[in-house]
């Protein structure tokens, strides 16, 4: 008789540089870290720091004199549709930062925002419900210059699709 073994979970921990190195070598990115660093130096004063959680698909710095802007480089693919983030801030106003397309760097995309305070970011986090709340309260999406239900929904279908699709 053989005996139970719960399966065990690889260890996998969580660093600052091996998250900003998997975006510049395994995720496909065309330019360096020093590259996007020298782009954003260039653009704005200040100190340049990565933000502590690095997402998959970018590198988020924090830049600016007083430290206010936010700037991301992200993968082709991963790239934000700038009409949901208008629309996004037509239903739910300064809630949502403003974000600027600063174009590409190599292959990979830059945007930038103004960077949260503490206190804004903690109202974000207890307003959260209220949010999405708003969303389905507003109702009326069609009347928004920039929603498009038809296509809102077949873009919907097709991810919904594609993620069943990779399961």
């Amino acid at each position: 008789m053989e005996s139970y073994r719960p399966s065990t979970m690889p260890n996998v921990v969580y660093t600052l540089n091996n998250a900003i190195d998997t975006f510049f070598s395994k995720a496909g990115a065309s330019s360096s870290k020093i590259e996007c660093d020298d782009f954003v130096r260039r653009r704005y004063e200040g100190q340049i720091l990565p933000v502590n959680i690095q997402g998959l698909t970018s590198y988020t710095v924090i830049a600016g004199p007083k430290g206010n802007k936010i700037i991301q480089f992200r993968e082709q693919a991963a790239l934000l549709d700038m009409n949901m983030l208008e629309l996004a801030k037509d239903i739910h106003g300064e809630v949502v930062p403003s974000c600027s397309e600063l174009g590409l760097h190599g292959e990979n995309y830059v945007i930038a925002r103004p960077s949260l305070t503490r206190d804004k970011r903690l109202n974000t986090m207890h307003s959260l419900a209220s949010f999405f709340a708003q969303s389905w309260q507003k109702g009326k999406l069609a009347s928004s210059r920039l929603a498009n239900m038809s296509t809102i929904s077949t873009e919907c279908y097709a991810r919904f699709e594609e993620y069943v699709y990779l399961q």
